[in-house]
């Protein structure tokens, strides 16, 4: 099968706008702590709303994939990422934290179908050996919208008025992301749904997953994984505030921080050709682990 090269640039602007996505929650952590007068704990609902659809949505959105086929399912996913950016507008109207938890919440389920569909969607538009590099090429468009986020993000909201604008940078991505869906709709992306016949069941699911328990330590791994991540980025900013900081300066380093990631991502790519993957995730673990230990015990002031 020959890549689909207009559909794999259409891929390429969505994940464009994921990683954005992904990327606000780190913006908006300390923006709504400021602007709402909340505790620490209580921001961090923003990350609790955004990553509890991980858990919740899955065998939804593998049943309407297997249903409906990924063009519509990614279709799906852009309504609702669209949908929870604007809903951060009347939240800001209202004043409401309530009104921008249910935003991350409906976003997030948006970005849960994306990253439940995209990858093996992605892994078909072409030929099955080349299918990791069209899948890393892809993501590293993810890993722009991190990097460029941080600086025009913080600057739409905290501007020169001295207002908390935390609603502009989404109303701009929600606007960016129904050009997309536009795109995607009018665009000959294949379906690709099931032959008639195959029935999708929870049963099934399950069953294929016995054939591979490395998966089953694979989850352990990805809940650590992930919680570290959303903990490092979401208080990066208020991180380095504290010590004196501007969240402008604080921004430019939270942009620094994705490219180092995006880096240290690609070195990974290389590196795999030379080492087991297993053995590299526990390399990474050790070192970021040690690496905390020393911000722990031997912070320093600005």
């Amino acid at each position: 099968m020959k890549p689909q090269y207009q559909s794999l640039s259409l891929l390429c602007l969505m994940f464009l706008t994921v990683g954005s996505m992904f990327c606000m929650n780190d913006i908006l952590l300390p923006a709504v702590i400021k602007y709402f007068g909340l505790s620490y704990f209580h921001a961090t609902m923003i990350q609790f709303s955004f990553y509890i659809t991980y858990i919740i949505w899955p065998l939804p959105i593998a049943w309407m994939i297997h249903t409906y086929g990924y063009k519509v399912s990614l279709l799906v996913a852009l309504l609702f990422s669209a949908l929870g950016c604007a809903m951060v507008v009347p939240a800001k109207i209202l004043d409401s934290y309530g009104v921008v938890l249910i935003a991350i919440f409906i976003l997030s389920t948006g970005i849960t179908i994306i990253n439940v569909a995209a990858n093996p969607f992605i892994a078909l538009l072409g030929k099955p050996e080349s299918a990791s590099m069209r899948m890393n090429f892809v993501q590293i468009f993810s890993r722009v919208g991190y990097a460029v986020t941080p600086v025009i993000a913080t600057s739409l909201i905290y501007g020169g008025s001295g207002e908390f604008k935390f609603h502009v940078p989404y109303a701009l991505l929600s606007t960016i992301i129904i050009i997309i869906g536009t795109l995607i709709y009018f665009s000959p992306i294949p379906s690709m749904k099931t032959e008639k016949g195959d029935i999708f069941s929870i049963k099934g699911v399950f069953k294929g997953v016995q054939h591979y328990p490395h998966l089953f330590f694979g989850i352990f791994a990805m809940f650590f994984y992930v919680g570290a991540e959303a903990c490092t980025a979401g208080f990066f900013i208020p991180y380095l505030e504290n010590m004196g900081f501007t969240p402008g300066e604080a921004s430019r380093y939270l942009t620094l921080y994705y490219v180092f990631a995006a880096a240290m991502g690609l070195g990974a790519v290389f590196i795999l050709r030379f080492i087991k993957a297993y053995l590299l995730v526990g390399i990474y673990a050790t070192i970021m682990v040690f690496i905390y230990i020393i911000l722990i015990f031997f912070e320093t002031g600005y």
